[in-house]
């Protein structure tokens, strides 16, 4: 399970991106590299929530999902069940630990000349009997 407060300001897509795995996938590119399969959850404007999205990279081995669609500055407090989640995703087989967890910024349609901003304030990875609250 995974738990986040986000505030996000500006037009930028902000991920926080949950790899699993050890094994590196392909990313279909020279010059990106291989990385383990991933869940990239973000805050989206006009994207369908709950949607998984493909990128540009990583095509069988990362999806995007929006949590959510708050006004700008407007915080956002969201669940995703990463088990459940990548079963949906990857294979109802697919059983990997979470091996590691970033977060990116593409501010490449930005309307603001490449600036905005996002606040995290809490992100908790725990088991799915435990409940836990970002405060």
């Amino acid at each position: 399970m995974w738990v986040s407060k986000l505030r996000a300001a500006g037009d930028a897509s902000s991920a926080i991106k949950s790899a699993v795995g050890a094994d590196k996938q392909p990313s279909g590119s020279l010059f990106v590299p291989d990385i383990p399969y991933f869940v990239g959850l973000f805050l989206c404007n006009g994207d369908r929530v709950g949607h998984p999205y493909v990128g540009r990279h990583y095509r069988d081995s990362g999806r995007y999902v929006c949590l959510g669609s708050p006004a700008s500055r407007e915080p956002l407090t969201s669940r995703f069940d990463l088990a459940q989640g990548i079963r949906q995703l990857f294979g109802q087989g697919f059983a990997r630990a979470v091996s590691g967890y970033s977060i990116s910024v593409d501010t490449s349609s930005s309307g603001n000349q490449g600036r905005s901003s996002t606040l995290i304030k809490c992100i908790k990875f725990f088991e799915v009997a435990r409940r836990a609250a970002c405060r």
